[in-house]
């Protein structure tokens, strides 16, 4: 006995399987035909308002050598023509600061309708820069119990990660400050030899820096990071015939710190 299939039952069915295969795709299985959905970092109400220091331009120095920095940062309600700071080796490790005020949001993964790229969130805060503070700012080296302090060493492997210790430029009452990274893990570009070789120059730019901040309220804390829209242009200078620096990048990999180069010597042999 033959069976007969009607139009009406055929269209029936050929949505039904349009349907399922949208359905699978926003579920994201990889047969499914995109782009039906995609998922976004979606921010909630604000938490808290805080001022911290907050970093615009921070390096460290290569050991005997020589670094100028150039920051730029634009914002709504800012816009600084920049400075340049020549430093010499008997002073690592540089900030230039501004008091910011930030405000706290939560954040969550949310599946959308629609095409685009996949974004989900990286954690479970954000915070934005919301406008000045009152405290200033200032330019000065680094001083951290993490670190030998003002004076120059030959690694960077425990450089310090906050502005907030520097007894150079901390005024009375500033607030807490924004983390940053400086810290040499391991070597990810070529190295640099002057051992019977002339002076060497290196330059460097990083688009933005990445800060991290501690917020309070009530009972409750959360570490936010955040991205500052700061130009940084750094330029490093080796002194002829000194020795071998190790060089990690802190601008590649997949979360820049916008820090520039990291170092650890050793003198020629």
């Amino acid at each position: 006995m033959s069976r007969h299939v009607s139009t009406r039952s055929l269209l029936a069915l050929l949505v039904g399987v349009a349907i399922g295969w949208m359905l699978t795709g926003a579920a994201g299985l990889p047969f499914a035909v995109p782009p039906f959905s995609h998922q976004a970092c979606v921010q909630g109400p604000a938490v808290v308002t805080e001022e911290f220091g907050s970093t615009i331009g921070v390096f460290n120095t290569p050991y005997l050598g020589t670094v100028s920095m150039f920051t730029l940062l634009h914002y709504p309600w800012m816009f600084s023509s920049g400075e340049s700071i020549r430093v010499p080796a008997s002073n690592t490790d540089f900030v230039t600061w501004l008091a910011m005020n930030w405000t706290l949001y939560p954040v969550h993964t949310q599946l959308l309708p629609g095409g685009g790229a996949n974004a989900p969130c990286v954690s479970t805060w954000t915070a934005s820069p919301t406008g000045l503070g009152l405290e200033g700012g200032g330019t000065g080296p680094l001083s951290s119990p993490y670190s030998a302090g003002e004076n120059a060493t030959q690694s960077d492997a425990q450089a310090p990660f906050e502005a907030y210790n520097s007894t150079y430029w901390m005024p009375l009452g500033f607030p807490i400050s924004a983390f940053f990274n400086l810290n040499f893990s391991a070597p990810n570009s070529p190295e640099v030899n002057t051992c019977g070789e002339a002076e060497t120059h290196l330059s460097e730019y990083s688009p933005e820096i990445t800060l991290n901040f501690p917020f309070s309220w009530g009972s409750q804390h959360a570490l936010a990071s955040a991205e500052l829209p700061v130009a940084l242009w750094l330029n490093y200078t080796f002194p002829a015939n000194a020795g071998v620096w190790q060089i990690d990048n802190l601008d590649l990999g997949p979360d820049p710190s916008g820090t520039g180069l990291a170092f650890v010597f050793s003198p020629c042999t």
